[in-house]
């Protein structure tokens, strides 16, 4: 799971650099970063498989849309699907 969201914010991250991604744009990236990754941590920490199971199917899918989203809607995209996974997780 973790290469494939690497793989997601990679594709922003290289899709912003033409377009010289502000510091708030980064600042967004970052974040949503660790919000994943605080997400998934917590369904394993509280132990509920099927949360886990919710949490990672959640981060899959809003990973395999950032995938395959054009460049210059990839920041927008990862935004929007990764905010609607979190809310999986909560």
């Amino acid at each position: 799971m973790h290469s494939k969201v690497q793989k997601a914010f990679n594709g922003v991250a290289a899709a912003d650099l033409a377009n010289k991604m502000s510091e708030a744009q980064a600042a967004v990236l970052k974040e949503t970063l660790y919000t994943a990754g605080a997400t998934i941590s917590k369904a394993y920490t509280d132990g509920d498989e099927k949360k886990i199971a919710q949490v990672l199917a959640a981060y899959s899918k809003a990973t395999d849309e950032v995938i395959v989203a054009a460049p210059v809607d990839k920041l927008n995209v990862l935004e929007k699907t990764f905010t609607a996974a979190t809310t999986t997780g909560n």
